[in-house]
């Protein structure tokens, strides 16, 4: 491509973007998919958990000025699961954790479109582990509400929509689940 041709294509991407939220708020809904990763060991089991899978999270929020929003969310993290050595016998246990968050968020302007992002708030989730091994299997099922954590950044495509890339951590209980969304927010108006 031409450089007078990148150089008038970015010009319009500039002034047709203005910035999303400058002139208020208003009600915004979206969707993320990326990976969900969940951390956790258990020395005296001899377990020590690391994997990952991908998992989306469905969104709305509400947006108070261009500086702060409130965002909850229905989380789906898919079903990491690994296979561990329990004496001989292969062990495969699964981990399914979905849940529902609600988030504050700090937004910094970084221009007429790219922004960046902070989140912090909590996660109210449940958990399913399953193994199975050796002609046998067992189950459990767990609930709490843990915080939840994270940060991004993101480009306004116009009035209503925009792009975002995030690390979210949510610190449920004895684990760590970490996730890397692409996110896209459509804004109601």
């Amino acid at each position: 491509m031409p450089a007078a041709m990148r150089t008038g294509l970015a010009s319009l991407m500039l002034c047709s973007a203005p910035a999303w939220a400058v002139d208020g708020g208003g009600f915004y809904a979206g969707g993320s998919i990326g990976e969900f990763t969940i951390d956790f060991s258990d020395p005296s089991a001899g377990i020590s958990f690391d994997d990952s899978d991908t998992g989306f999270r469905i969104f709305g929020g509400w947006q108070f000025n261009e500086f702060f929003a409130v965002e909850g969310g229905y989380v789906d993290g898919g079903s990491p699961n690994e296979t561990f050595d329990a004496g001989g016998i292969p062990v495969t246990v699964d981990i399914e954790v979905t849940g529902f968050d609600l988030l504050l968020r700090g937004t910094l302007p970084l221009g007429e479109s790219l922004f960046a992002f902070a989140e912090a708030g909590m996660l109210f989730w449940d958990a399913d582990v399953s193994a199975s091994g050796g002609g046998s299997s067992s189950s459990l099922s767990d609930s709490g509400e843990d915080a939840a954590y994270g940060a991004g950044f993101g480009f306004n495509f116009g009035d209503n929509a925009a792009a975002r890339i995030e690390y979210v951590l949510y610190d449920i209980s004895d684990a760590d689940a970490e996730a890397i969304l692409a996110s896209i927010p459509w804004r109601f108006r």
